[in-house]
């Protein structure tokens, strides 16, 4: 018999791509396997060849009742304060998953870690159902030795220090006075009740973890190479790092203008440097993004001997800026990094662990310190595996100055290759500890 597979994730493409390969394989063994999401999400799944199942809804306890306003054209306090008061947002979502699981039920639920509540609602309805959190970024629980995700902090690599506690203490007095005026507000309605309202006595709490509600008592899968972390983190038992899960397989062919430059490099001495803060910003980020870009092309029309690809989702066009400088809107990103001899990027997981496959050094400037992309920068600051500079004071000196420690000082090259090489030989890696892994899920009671 089939055994039968939920994927619950989020609308978003990043998460989205770093599971794709954890599927395909699950989906190779004879799995059936089902992405459980948003309905606008439906044509990037569908897209990519997976099953699909609308969720409606949103994640309970995390916040989204401004979603629910803005597809309302705005709620009043009066109605905001009923949707908690009521379980509106709980209820709208437990009846979604009773909807999917009348018709079709899994053996197995991965929950993607930042939707994670929907752990709560699921059992809720049904507790003969294996339940695994899927996380596609580093734990974001708390570990004594290892600061904050989102913290740029970069720890000495003997380990001997407390900064790393006191930034945890930080955060955590910094979330408890966040929730102090929701609490007001609401009158005791806030979303950390929420949760613990509808928490079961089989589900317990961490207390401490930078974004997402996390369970002691749930096995978490990373899909992450424990080597990119900190060497000194110690993560709880129930955390398994699995590697890069990189979907090779959706290495598209460049597009002919952007092959005949990398062509025309590769018979010069001239290197190529590649350029991608992601594909999604906020306004505020697309201001970011495109204030270093053109600091970016400013110096790279003075360089000869680099030739620079810069892709961002604002270009609406191949353009030629001149014979150094290239503006698209998009490439296939695992193509270009076979031959890019560095990459500039924002720090976004999926894109650091491409490199590191590829074996690219980083120049990352992290654009959301909020997220994970600080923390993500700080560790290949760590490993020697690139640097890091500050998107908003960065002049074109400073940029080219640390663009060109990187091509020159072999030292990066080295310790990347050396980390591939440490990270394709780790057993633990191995596709079928997936299965071993999920196949021993606990049930939900």
């Amino acid at each position: 018999m089939n055994l039968t597979v939920f994927i619950v994730i989020p609308p978003a493409v990043g998460h989205f791509n770093a599971i794709q390969s954890v599927a395909n394989y699950l989906i190779a063994k004879g799995y059936e396997v089902w992405f459980l999401s948003s309905p606008s999400f439906r044509g990037i799944v569908e897209g990519n060849k997976f099953l699909f199942k609308a969720l409606e809804g949103v994640p309970f306890g995390l916040g989204y009742e401004k979603s629910i306003a803005q597809q309302n054209e705005g709620l009043t306090y009066i109605q905001d304060l009923n949707l908690r008061v009521t379980d509106f947002v709980f209820n709208l979502r437990r009846s979604a998953f009773i909807d999917i699981l009348t018709i079709k039920k899994p053996n197995i639920v991965l929950v993607d870690a930042i939707i994670s509540t929907d752990i709560v609602v699921l059992q809720s309805i049904d507790k003969n159902i294996r339940v695994g959190i899927i996380q596609t970024m580093f734990s974001t629980a708390f570990s004594i030795d290892t600061p904050p995700l989102s913290a740029s902090y970069l720890p000495p690599k003997n380990g001997l220090t407390n900064k790393s506690s006191l930034l945890w203490h930080k955060l955590t007095f910094k979330k408890q006075l966040q929730n102090c005026w929701p609490y007001l507000k609401y009158f005791g309605y806030s979303n950390k009740y929420i949760i613990e309202k509808h928490l079961s006595t089989a589900l317990k709490l961490k207390h401490k973890s930078c974004f997402s509600v996390e369970f002691e008592n749930i096995t978490e899968l990373i899909l992450v190479p424990e080597e990119l972390n900190f060497i000194s983190s110690n993560e709880f038992y129930s955390s398994h790092y699995l590697g890069q899960n990189i979907d090779l397989n959706k290495n598209n062919p460049l597009e002919p203008k952007i092959l005949a430059i990398v062509q025309s490099i590769q018979s010069t001495n001239q290197r190529l440097i590649y350029c991608s803060l992601g594909t999604q910003y906020d306004n505020n980020e697309a201001h970011k993004v495109a204030d270093l870009f053109k600091k970016l092309i400013s110096m790279f029309e003075k360089q000869n001997d680099w030739v620079a690809i810069l892709s961002a989702s604002f270009y609406s066009d191949f353009q030629k800026i001149c014979d150094t400088v290239y503006l698209c809107n998009s490439l296939s990103q695992l193509k270009i990094l076979q031959y890019a001899d560095i990459m500039i990027g924002h720090g976004g997981l999926n894109s650091v662990k491409e490199c590191v496959n590829f074996e690219v050094p980083m120049l990352l400037f992290p654009l959301n310190h909020k997220w994970d992309q600080p923390g993500n920068a700080a560790r290949v600051v760590y490993h020697e595996i690139g640097l890091r500079g500050d998107i908003e004071k960065d002049t074109p000196t400073q940029i080219n100055a640390k663009i060109n420690e990187l091509l020159t000082n072999p030292k990066y090259k080295t310790n990347i290759t050396a980390m591939k090489n440490r990270i394709d030989q780790n057993p633990a890696y191995k596709p079928e500890r997936i299965l071993e892994i999920i196949e021993n899920l606990p049930y939900l009671v």
